[in-house]
């Protein structure tokens, strides 16, 4: 079985962290976790990320937003949106 790929993206700002992972779910069609600090730590630091998410990649949905096992961090998974087939085709 493949082992999940991580990627320590602390190094990059919080803009180059989302244009890379938005890059990767619409280039490469796959389901992206990352952590990010919770409300407790940084209010609204989650929020603010799946808003630049989803106004600069309208293909991706947010699949699950929840804390992780982690104190103080939260839990965000993001993938491309199903595409709908029209009932006719």
């Amino acid at each position: 079985m493949k082992q999940p790929f991580y990627q320590d993206l602390t190094s990059l700002s919080e803009d180059e962290r989302i244009h890379l992972i938005g890059r990767h779910v619409t280039k490469y069609n796959k389901v992206v976790s990352f952590l990010v600090e919770s409300d407790f730590v940084e209010p609204g630091k989650a929020d603010r990320y799946i808003t630049k998410l989803l106004a600069l990649f309208p293909d991706i949905e947010i699949l699950n937003k929840s804390e992780a096992l982690i104190d103080n961090v939260c839990l965000i998974k993001v993938g491309p949106k199903e595409k709908k087939s029209c009932p006719n085709s």
